[in-house]
Formats: structure tokens, C-alpha cells, sequence
């Protein structure tokens, strides 16, 4: 079971220089440093909620997430101040654990046991891209060998491990893009979030855009890539706990151009999951009659059929068939599918769509 996450965001706080695609101030909605007491009152109504909505969950699935800055870039003392916070509930029984985000050059085994000692368990690292070319020109001053070399510390000292990737960045290419997931994949971090580059007001990569010298992915582009890269990811067992970024009253206000969906995670699974059905047809396509049945995973249905029942208007039209029915069974597995028609039954997952071209890496 994924942890309930308390998120109590610190934005901007520890980053030693703004990348060229960054307001963290813009990006969490959250201008201004956070007291502890504000903290405090944050945590509590989390806590209310969760328990709320889950009598039975126990306080090991809870986590507090310090979101937002360069945790391990603040000054020790203000890092003492959160974590303390944190570490009361942990002691009281209240969460399980904590979690906190930074960048990867700003660990080392000392600041790790540090960490440990105050419950830390996971550590997300805002890696955004392993092309050195590419973080030169976002400005993250590191390279891929000093990502490499904090991933396998945190491994050393048993943390579970999340890496952020963003992209699109301006020098990105699909092919530098590619090469950074499959590494990933044999990294085998605990979980990834993947965030498309957007073009934010009063940023350099703004100045860049207006100078016509970076264009930002469209919607259609982060699509497409966004479901190689899922399927690669989760059929090697790496979870995407999050696609793209959360939206805000103050992001939607800054957004100057660049791929934004508030459900940009749905349009991708809706997506897969066409492709899958096209593939059934494609393959047994003398034999499908007028009518399907399509029996999938508990709680697809919507992804199945698509935005405005998109899916199922474009497996018609293309393959004339009249009725498609959806039937959710809570014995089918998340990325699995059975169509029947004239008492057969095809099974289909979504490893069969690794050996298609569209999805190779």
C-alpha cells in the first residue's frame, strides 16, 4: 500500500541558484516562508482526514513529505526545526515516517545519518535529466556521474528512493531522453514522477521562449512520449506516482506556453490503453464480429473508453464495430485486458505492446 502523504511545502527554501525553468514560488502557490505552527495545524487536518477516510489505516502508511525546496541545502538548524516537528508525531504514533525532496549533490554520509536518526525514510532526488549536456544548459551545475554516485548512497543506507525527471528541457532530445530512462530502469529506484517542462513567467527559460530559442513540447508530443516512457517504467515494475505538475490558482496564472493538463496522467493510461485494444483488433482482425466485449481491471473504465468516450468512437470508426462493452472484474490485473467475441476470449497485457515498435526504447 502506497503511504498517505502529508505534504508541508517549503518552497524555494535551500536552492542555491534558480534553474532556468524554475519559480518554486509560482510552482507550489506558496510565496512566503511557513511558520511552525502553520505546520503543525497542517499536519493535524491531514491526519484528521486521513483517519477520516481510512478508520482502519495504520500510522506506518502515513508519511509527512517536506515538498518544495532543497531540503538538505537549508541551513542545519532550520532542517533541525522541521524535522523535529516530524519526528514528535512519529514518536506519539501519529505517522510512520517522513519524507523529504533535494538535489543530489547535496548529500553525503554524514547528512544521511543525520536524516536517519530523525525517521527520514524517503528521499526524492529532483535528477530531472542524466544528459550532461542537458543540465548544463538547465543550469542544475552537476553532472550524471554526481547523481549516479548519490543514488548508490542512498541505496548503501536503505532508503527508499524517488527520482524526478522533467521533459523537454531545453537541448532534450528523445533519443537523450530515452538513454535517461533506461538507465532508470536499471537503477530500479522505489518510484519516479515525471514532470513536462512548462514555460513559467519571469524565468530565464521565459526569456529564452520570448527570443524564440526554446520551443515547449504541445500536449499531443508529451502524449506520445509520456506513454513509452509509462509502459517501459511500470512493466519493469517502477512506479509513476505522479505525471506532470499538480495544479494551482498561482501555476495556471504563470504558465506562459507548454504542455499543461490538469489529468495529464489519465490522458496517457487512456491512451495505453487504446493502443491495447487496437492491437487485439489489429491482430485478430478476420476474426472480430460486430459486437465485443472488453472485460478489464476494476476501476478502468473510464481510461478504457477515454476523454468524451474518445476510445471507443475511434475503435469503431476504424474497425466497424458496432457495439463495444466494458464489463470491470476485480480478478484482472492492472494492465490486462480479455475481449470476447464469438466465444473466444483473447488475452492481451500491456507487455505485448513492448514488442510494437511505437513503445520500443
Amino acid at each position: 500500500m502506497r503511504p498517505k502523504i502529508i505534504p508541508v511545502f517549503i518552497p524555494h527554501l535551500g536552492c542555491v541558484n534558480d534553474c532556468i525553468y524554475c519559480d518554486q514560488k509560482k510552482i507550489t502557490g506558496i510565496e512566503h516562508k511557513i511558520s511552525n505552527r502553520k505546520i503543525r495545524k497542517t499536519i493535524d487536518l491531514y491526519l484528521l482526514k486521513i483517519f477520516s477516510d481510512y478508520p482502519n489505516i495504520s500510522s506506518r502508511n502515513i508519511q509527512i513529505a517536506f515538498y518544495g525546496g532543497n531540503f538538505t541545502g537549508l541551513d542545519i538548524s532550520h532542517q533541525e526545526s522541521l524535522l523535529e516537528i516530524s519526528k514528535s508525531y512519529v514518536e506519539r504514533g501519529s505517522v510512520g515516517s517522513v519524507r523529504i525532496s533535494t538535489r543530489p549533490d547535496f548529500l553525503d554520509q554524514k547528512k544521511l545519518i543525520f536524516l536517519k536518526e530523525r525517521y527520514v525514510k524517503t528521499i526524492e532526488i529532483g535528477v530531472q535529466s542524466l544528459d550532461d549536456s542537458v543540465l548544463a544548459i538547465s543550469g542544475r551545475n552537476y553532472s550524471s556521474r554526481v547523481v549516479y554516485d548519490s543514488f548508490n548512497l542512498l541505496r548503501d543506507n536503505h532508503f527508499q528512493i524517488g527520482i524526478q525527471i522533467m521533459l523537454g528541457l531545453p537541448g532534450d532530445t528523445f533519443e537523450s531522453l530515452k538513454s535517461t530512462i533506461k538507465k532508470i530502469i536499471n537503477w530500479k529506484p522505489d518510484f519516479v514522477r515525471l514532470y513536462p517542462t512548462l514555460v513559467i513567467k519571469g524565468t530565464p527559460l521565459e526569456k529564452l521562449y520570448k527570443e524564440r530559442k526554446y520551443n515547449p513540447m504541445n500536449l499531443d508530443e508529451v502524449i506520445s512520449l509520456c506513454k513509452i516512457i509509462l509502459l517501459n517504467l511500470e512493466i519493469n515494475n517502477i512506479p509513476v506516482i505522479r505525471l506532470g505538475l499538480h495544479p494551482s490558482f498561482s501555476l495556471l496564472d504563470k504558465i506562459i506556453d507548454g504542455p499543461f493538463h490538469p489529468s495529464l496522467k489519465y490522458l496517457v493510461k487512456s491512451e495505453i490503453d487504446y493502443d491495447l485494444m487496437n492491437l487485439i483488433f489489429r491482430k485478430y482482425k478476420r476474426e472480430v464480429c460486430n459486437s465485443v466485449i472488453f472485460y478489464i481491471p476494476e476501476k478502468s473504465l473510464s481510461e478504457f473508453r477515454g476523454f468524451k468516450r474518445k476510445n471507443i468512437l475511434r475503435i469503431k470508426e476504424r474497425f466497424k464495430i458496432n457495439n463495444i462493452d466494458f464489463v470491470e472484474k476485480k480478478e484482472i490485473k492492472q494492465g490486462n485486458l480479455i475481449a470476447s467475441f464469438d466465444n473466444k476470449e483473447i488475452k492481451m497485457s500491456q507487455k505485448d505492446l513492448m514488442y510494437q515498435n511505437d513503445y520500443s526504447l
